[in-house]
């Protein structure tokens, strides 16, 4: 705590010194999320998507405050917005999948991961949810196939892959 307090400290201080820096506004914006300031949080990333409108960082992390403070739904909301201004963001494809998967709504979220398999299937982290949502589905052919992608896209550097290829490694 101590460690964040100093960080919160620090980047005030930096947007002091230079209130036109949306990469301080972000990370300020970063920690206070980290830190449950959500109201704080939501106003810097605010703050940061105005003075880097194309920025998109910022407004993918936004989607998560907004879960946060209000709920699933209005985050949903929020990212089908983004979804329409970045149509080919896997990351915003991701995101809303999760969501979707989180709030029950498995035929949506198969869309949305089947769609981010098509499009990228060296995308680690959309391969997991389809795998996911293919195992809550009973598809278990293209849960196998899917399962098949990770192995062989794993990274030594990515510990959510290599964490979540460890469940079935001796299946």
């Amino acid at each position: 705590m101590l460690f964040r307090s100093r960080a919160l400290d620090s980047f005030e201080k930096a947007i002091k010194i230079e209130p036109k820096n949306a990469e301080y506004f972000f990370h300020f914006g970063n920690t206070l999320l980290q830190s449950k300031f959500l109201i704080e949080a939501k106003t810097a990333f605010e703050e940061a998507i105005r003075l880097e409108p194309l920025w998109f960082g910022p407004r993918l992390i936004m989607a998560e405050v907004i879960q946060k403070l209000q709920s699933s739904m209005h985050a949903i909301s929020y990212l089908k917005e983004l979804e329409a201004k970045f149509p080919l963001s896997l990351d915003v494809k991701l995101r809303l999948g999760q969501l979707y998967l989180d709030t029950k709504n498995i035929e949506i979220a198969f869309e949305y991961s089947n769609e981010i398999y098509q499009l990228d299937k060296k995308f680690n982290r959309g391969l997991i949810l389809h795998h996911k949502i293919c195992l809550e589905k009973n598809l278990l052919p293209i849960a196998s196939n899917v399962l098949n992608e990770l192995f062989i896209n794993r990274d030594s550097k990515s510990t959510s892959t290599l964490r979540y290829l460890s469940k079935f490694q001796h299946q």
